[in-house]
Parts: C-alpha cells; sequence; structure tokens
C-alpha cells in the first residue's frame, strides 16, 4: 500500500469508527430487554474498538488542532488501522444485531 493509500485508508477506518462510536452514544439508553451478556458483549467490544483505535484518534487529534505528528505515532498508525477497522465492524454488528442505534446510511467497505 502506498503512503498515499494508507492515508485514504486511515481516513475512511477514521470516519467509520466516529460513525459508529455516535451512534453508540446517541442511542437510547440499553435496556434489560437485550440480557447482561450481550451488554456486556457490546461494553468489551467498545472497549477492544476504542484500545485498537486510540493512536488513529491521537494522530487526528494532532493534525486538526495543527500539532506535529511523530514518526513513532505514524507507525502506531500503520501496525493498528487494519485492527481499529475489524473491532470497529465488530461492534458495529453487534449493535446491528440487537438493533442499538440506527444504522447510519450507506455501507462502509474497505
Amino acid at each position: 500500500m502506498t503512503t498515499a493509500e494508507l492515508r485514504d485508508y486511515s481516513e475512511r477506518v477514521f470516519r467509520h469508527h466516529n460513525s459508529v462510536t455516535t451512534r453508540l452514544m446517541m442511542a437510547p439508553p440499553i435496556d434489560d430487554a437485550i440480557g447482561e451478556s450481550t451488554r456486556r458483549r457490546i461494553e468489551k467490544a467498545e472497549s477492544r474498538m476504542n484500545k485498537a483505535c486510540s493512536s488513529l484518534n491521537e494522530i487526528a487529534a494532532a493534525r486538526a488542532s495543527g500539532r506535529d505528528v511523530d514518526l513513532e505515532l505514524e507507525n502506531q498508525v500503520r501496525r493498528t488501522v487494519r485492527s481499529c477497522a475489524e473491532s470497529t465492524r465488530r461492534l458495529e454488528t453487534l449493535l446491528d444485531t440487537h438493533g442499538i442505534g440506527s444504522k447510519t446510511q450507506g455501507t462502509f467497505e474497505l
């Protein structure tokens, strides 16, 4: 993957991650109908996603505020962006399966 392709892919992953995060935040409170085990699965999936996407969020925040980004952070994003995409898809699938929040318009493909 070229640098430009990686940058485009990372931006798509970042946007998808943000849409799933927003969907979960804006959803009505998760009720008892889904059960405690499902609630825990969703919470764990969200935690895994946030951990996997932390370097991508960090680099996006730095660039948005005009701060320089060091090579170590850029390399970390290169190593973790696919994991971020996959963990985001897993959480989105759980939300879809249990009807939590509204599904974003369109589909996301990597």
